[in-house]
């Protein structure tokens, strides 16, 4: 069904609306993440705090992330299953961490 029209959330096919396909809202999709890259980019290379341009960086980037969300949203993915890798994510995230510190104090200890 690649490319067929399918209604965004909150969307019903009708006469006076024009849905977007799957495949236009996959491209919105690109674009958001790439926007969102670059607003976290600058909150890093300018500060959180600091306008760059005409906005204060992290302002930009709560922007482009409701603008990803809502482009995400509009896929109706399985709401229950994007939960459960979004919690994960930070989980195996915080795990790393821990193991790349505690590699790193045994290496520490063993060369010292």
């Amino acid at each position: 069904m690649k490319g067929s029209a399918m209604p965004t959330q909150g969307e019903k096919n009708s006469g006076d609306k024009m849905s977007l396909t799957r495949d236009e809202i996959l491209v919105l999709l690109i674009e958001e993440c790439g926007e969102v890259i670059q607003a976290a980019t600058k909150c890093l290379r300018f500060g959180w705090d600091n306008q760059h341009d005409y906005r204060i960086n992290h302002e930009s980037l709560a922007k482009e992330m409701g603008d990803l969300l809502g482009a995400a949203d509009a896929l109706l993915l399985k709401q229950e299953t994007v939960q459960i890798f979004r919690e994960m994510k930070i989980c195996k995230a915080e795990r790393v961490k821990r193991e790349v510190a505690a590699h790193e104090r045994k290496r520490d200890a063993d060369a010292g």
